[in-house]
């Protein structure tokens, strides 16, 4: 009775690993959005890590990720996060500037659900995963945009 036990616990535990290693194997290279039914290819991005209270028991750091279509577009994303923080909106915020210039913000103090964020890697071996989708409106207007399938798999 206690080998099959075992054996049960082994083959769960394997299942849970490899569902895990599934979703961070699925998503692409660099960072990608589909915006109202466009896909969008961010070929610029970049990683920028500040570290506060360098040396204290208080070190952190923060890391903004930013994205462009092409140098000097107009079209671009940026999200803000803490070094080592996972999970549904484990971030501080992020905006997104279309190509007409308008821009969409999300703070993660609106505490709702109309825009996710799930990190799932953000640690110390410069690796940020993760997706996001959801619902943003144009600052100061009216405007709304979809996001579907957004994914953000940077080495940095």
């Amino acid at each position: 009775m206690k080998k099959i036990i075992a054996l049960i616990l082994l083959i769960s535990f394997s299942v849970s690993s490899c569902s895990n290693d599934n979703e961070t194997q699925e998503l692409p290279q660099g960072l990608t959005v589909v915006v109202n039914g466009a896909t969008k290819v961010f070929n610029i991005v970049s990683v920028e890590e500040t570290v506060y209270g360098g040396g204290t028991p208080s070190e952190y750091s923060s890391l903004i990720l930013r994205g462009e279509i092409a140098t000097n577009s107009i079209e671009r994303i940026v999200f803000t996060f803490r070094k080592g923080v996972t999970g549904k909106n484990a971030f501080g915020n992020m905006y997104y500037v279309d190509n007409e210039d308008r821009e969409y913000y999300y703070f993660y103090y609106n505490e709702d659900e109309r825009f996710i964020i799930n990190v799932i890697k953000n640690d110390f071996s410069n690796l940020l995963q993760g997706k996001f989708y959801g619902k943003l409106y144009e600052n100061g207007g009216p405007t709304e945009i979809n996001m579907q399938k957004g994914s953000f798999n940077i080495q940095y």
